[in-house]
């Protein structure tokens, strides 16, 4: 898994997103991947991707564009490796702001979960 903090571009498990995909782009990129509707109303669109054995992509899409890249673990440990969403994020360059989005660390601990949420900034 890694990010371009230069240009936003994030590729996992051999796959490419970049910031200007729309739903049509990750559809024909994820094929024959595990690629499910999660939400959808009039102009936000949720798809629920399992790429890595250990990871969950949540896309999700503002009139067709691609605006937020949540990540989540498939399964969250006990004790050992508990902080393995914050060396993901250390491994994508930590939470920062970048011409293109921001990357953010998402901690609700009433859930008891921890993500990472890469946010796009509008293209125009």
């Amino acid at each position: 898994m890694n990010l371009n903090n230069q240009n936003g571009t994030f590729e996992i498990g051999g796959f490419i997103i970049k910031p200007s995909d729309k739903v049509t782009d990750i559809k024909n990129v994820f094929i024959n991947e595990n690629l499910e509707l999660w939400i959808e109303n009039s102009e936000w669109i949720t798809y629920r991707l399992q790429v890595a054995n250990k990871f969950i992509l949540l896309l999700k899409f503002f009139n067709d564009y691609l605006k937020t890249i949540e990540i989540y673990l498939r399964k969250y440990p006990e004790k050992q490796n508990k902080h393995e969403i914050q060396n993901l994020l250390k491994k994508l360059g930590g939470e920062s702001t970048y011409i293109w989005g921001n990357v953010e660390l998402n901690i609700d601990i009433k859930a008891g979960y921890e993500s990472i949420v890469i946010n796009i900034n509008d293209l125009a």
